[in-house]
């Protein structure tokens, strides 16, 4: 069992006898209450997938330099804890285009409805890439 097509085909590759046998079954969405939406001035995504290389994180940055350097005004908020290396990253990034990622740390479930709430997107690695054009 798998929860996602990328995380079967890392299966199928690690182990490839149980390819025939895998099967994608997605993590439902959380039952929350309707949440009414007061995005923020500059849009603003939110990114929760922590530094877990197949949540896409590198990829996530790779796309807002090319999107900031595109001309694009945006703000980014990454929740959850993230290392030495991430961290550079983010800082040579917010050094050069204003401070645009701000990371919160680990929050809690109330404070990522608030966050939500002032988003005006969260973050999709299929919708990062057809939104910045990086792959076909």
């Amino acid at each position: 069992m798998a929860v996602s097509k990328r995380h079967a085909e890392l299966l199928a590759k690690a182990l490839p006898p149980l390819k025939d046998k895998l099967v994608v079954i997605y993590n439902p969405s959380p039952l929350v209450a309707s949440i009414r939406k007061e995005p923020a001035e500059t849009p603003t995504f939110l990114y929760l997938g922590g530094e877990n290389y197949v949540k896409g994180l590198y990829v996530l940055m790779q796309a807002i330099e090319i999107a900031l350097r595109e001309g694009v005004k945006a703000r980014f908020m990454f929740t959850n804890k993230y290392s030495n290396q991430a961290q550079l990253i983010i800082s040579r990034i917010n050094r050069r285009y204003s401070n645009v990622i701000h990371l919160t740390g680990r929050i809690h479930y109330t404070e990522v409805l608030n966050l939500y709430r002032q988003a005006g997107l969260h973050y999709s690695l299929q919708y990062m890439k057809k939104l910045f054009h990086m792959y076909p």
